[in-house]
């Protein structure tokens, strides 16, 4: 510094031969700070590690970082004279600041072609110049006047967070997304921008949420000092309900959101319609329960006015009173309220391996008061009063409006070993207003014919008016051991009067085609008396089509319900790949004629994965088409962490998007193998936001109890709201 003198101001404005004693300092801080490379002229990192400000250094001539460089490759781009770049995004950013001294929109960094200790690498290039005619301070060579918002840049790059705000809009450089975007103008002077304030020129107000030019409130401390319920405040009229739903702002649990009915789910004060509120879930009490085994949406059961399910547990030992032992497998189904998480009405098979809860439906009112009522089913319960063992029964639990004493009524199959009651279902089957109740019985034998036909299955209707009279169908298999009743749905599928029924005979043969197990379903109506109006075969052995079906809902938005089956035994070629019993679920589409086109077929796509397992439909998007609900407790987790996890199971939900099905979100898995997350699903509006939720089963899951419940299963429930 011979013939010079430091300059000790703080106005950065030097003299003729004076050093600027701050930006020095300045200068030799931010080296100590960490603006500095660790790695020699031979392109070896000192510590064995590379250092944080090394990783942000790029040789822009091979665009290779110095993260992945060889030692060789390294020590080439130290003296590469101008290809030597900063990576950092923020100082990217920044760079459009620069008249000079930027390489591929990167700042470039001091690089000489001959090494300079203690200077190369750790210095932004000589050439970096600003648009105000300045250079950089973090330049190796002393220049004046100079700037610092390269190296502030730098330093956000590295996880520093400076109180530096280059924009002047507020938000420091370091957490600023437009680190060079000055604020909007605020023209009224309210201190909201323009560009946010829906009056811009009145320093009254700025929030106009409907967009009907009054405003929802009075901003705090205008002007005029109007208080926050005055009717007018400087030209404008206050809106006293932003929502439009006839509810007062001031008492409106979602003053926001149009919601007249005021439901508040949780009673937090908030409604419904703005609450993303916790959803009730199930758990198992004891290893091996297996809760879950099958769900229903029950519909509002106790008349609170939000939605409830029901739960069936077959394997579940009934407790009983030492001496007495635990009744081993006899069932147990709880209806959950959707409001509090609790069991309405719990209830359990009275006979060791009575299998209660075997299957459940809901939804439906079986005696006309207005209640939605649920029918669960028993199929080795044994008549007792009759000296029948393993004959079945059903039960229907009628709902009603709390507080109040459940009813239940029950009836009996005939036919041993027949699994009276495997599968049910509820709908208006004679159209005179009370749903009617289908029951599955796979095992029955049919003996129409000269020769009696093994566990061809069969079907009854009862009549929802009176259980115990001539059912109003009975129908069974047509072949040995189709096991017809093994999966039911009942709902609208024409213009004719009353629902239709559509049973699933998974096992049944195509014996014109020499297809073994290729499965069949059946449609029925009452309309014109007794009538199949609908068949159809699966397509090759082993397909297993009808081991699932759901309809009484609109998929594809034509106006007509729709039919959806499953085909779990599917095979498919997945870019000519054959997956076995990848499964697929067709799509019969609702129709005021007696033919029923097909929409194109879901297919699965992993080996086993067995689409078409379980089926529920409901309109989870809110878009007023019916969405299709698929379990897989096959499929695996492909998404688990570290690894894929097999059989996990998985949920999926398809919607119709123009001519053709998406998946919406993202597909739901369980977390270990064997939990068969989705061997029951379920769907139906639990919280009463207008959007069907999700009732999945988990008959696999491990509960976590004073120790480990080994399967003892387990219910959750999805908002709509979150998929």
């Amino acid at each position: 510094m011979t013939g010079t003198t430091w300059y000790f101001g703080t106005d950065h404005n030097p003299g003729s031969n004076q050093v600027d004693f701050l930006g020095t300092a300045v200068h030799e801080m931010m080296h100590g700070l960490g603006f500095l490379s660790f790695i020699g002229s031979n392109g070896v990192f000192s510590s064995g590690l590379i250092d944080n400000y090394s990783s942000f250094l790029m040789d822009a001539s091979t665009g290779k970082s110095w993260k992945t460089m060889t030692n060789g490759e390294r020590a080439a781009s130290i003296v590469s004279d101008g290809d030597l770049v900063w990576t950092g995004a923020k100082t990217s950013a920044m760079s459009s600041l620069l008249s000079a001294g930027v390489n591929a929109g990167r700042v470039q960094l001091f690089a000489p072609s001959s090494y300079q200790g203690g200077s190369s690498t750790s210095h932004f290039d000589d050439a970096v110049h600003y648009d105000s005619d300045a250079d950089e301070v973090m330049e190796h060579q002393y220049e004046f006047p100079n700037e610092s918002v390269m190296a502030s840049a730098a330093f956000c790059d590295m996880g520093w967070l400076l109180l530096r705000d280059t924009d002047g809009d507020g938000i420091d450089d370091c957490q600023d997304d437009e680190p060079l975007s000055p604020p909007p103008p605020d023209t009224d002077g309210d201190g909201v921008s323009d560009n946010l304030d829906a009056f811009p020129n009145n320093d009254a107000a700025a929030v106009d949420s409907d967009g009907d030019s009054m405003p929802d409130a009075w901003l705090p401390g205008n002007p005029y000092g109007c208080t926050p319920n005055a009717a007018t405040c400087n030209g404008l009229t206050l809106d006293t309900d932003s929502d439009n739903d006839g509810v007062a702002d001031t008492t409106d649990n979602c003053p926001l959101i149009a919601n007249a009915d005021q439901k508040d789910y949780n009673s937090n004060g908030q409604g419904d319609a703005c609450d993303p509120m916790p959803m009730p879930s199930v758990d198992g009490l004891v290893t091996k329960d297996k809760t879950g085994t099958v769900v229903a949406f029950a519909g509002d059961f106790d008349g609170d006015g939000y939605g409830d399910f029901v739960v069936g547990t077959p394997g579940h030992d009934v407790p009983a009173s030492p001496p007495l032992k635990a009744i081993s497998s006899a069932g147990k189904v709880e209806i959950i309220s959707g409001a509090t998480e609790l069991p309405i009405f719990p209830l359990t098979g009275s006979v060791a391996k009575d299998g209660f809860g075997t299957a459940v439906a809901g939804n439906a009112d079986v005696n006309g008061d207005g209640i939605a009522d649920v029918v669960v089913g028993a199929p080795l319960a044994d008549d007792v009063d009759n000296g029948l063992k393993n004959v079945g029964m059903i039960s229907v639990i009628y709902g009603c409006t709390a507080p109040c004493t459940v009813q239940h009524e029950e009836r009996y199959g005939t036919e041993t070993n027949a699994m009276f009651g495997a599968a049910v279902a509820l709908g208006d089957f004679n159209d005179d207003g009370n749903a009617d109740v289908a029951v599955g019985i796979p095992k029955a034998v049919n003996a129409q014919g000269v020769k009696p036909l093994k566990q061809a299955g069969e079907v009854k209707v009862l009549s929802g008016s009176n259980l115990n009279a001539v059912p109003l169908l009975d129908v069974y298999g047509e072949t040995a051991n189709a096991r017809a009743g093994t999966a039911l749905a009942m709902g609208v599928w024409d213009t004719n009067p009353g629902d239709e029924l559509m049973v699933g005979a998974p096992n049944d043969d195509d014996t014109d085609d020499g297809l073994t197990d290729a499965g069949s379903v059946r449609v029925y109506s009452l309309s014109e008396g007794v009538d199949e109006i609908f068949f159809e075969f699966g397509d090759v052995p082993k397909d297993y089509f009808g081991a699932a079906v759901a309809t009484g809902a609109d998929v594809d938005g034509d106006g007509l319900k729709d039919w959806v089956v499953g085909m779990p035994g599917a095979d498919v070629f997945v870019n000519g790949v054959k997956k076995k019993n990848a499964g697929s679920i067709r799509i019969f589409r609702g129709s005021i004629i007696s033919l029923h086109p097909e929409l194109d077929p879901l297919l699965g796509a992993a080996t086993n994965e067995g689409l078409g397992s379980a089926l529920a439909l409901g309109d989870v998007n809110d878009n007023g088409f019916a969405d299709i609900v698929a379990g897989t407790p096959k499929a695996a987790n492909p998404t688990a962490v570290p690894k894929a996890i097999a059989a996990t199971g998985r949920v999926r939900i398809y919607f119709m998007d123009g001519s053709s099905f998406q998946v919406l979100g993202e597909s739901l898995y369980g977390v270990k193998k064997g939990d068969l997350f989705g061997a029951s699903v379920s769907a139906g509006d639990i919280d009463g936001d207008g959007k069907a939720d999700l009732i999945i089963g988990i008959p696999g899951k491990d509960v976590q109890s004073v120790k480990l419940q080994k399967d003892a299963g387990g219910v959750t429930v999805i908002s709509g709201a979150d998929l």
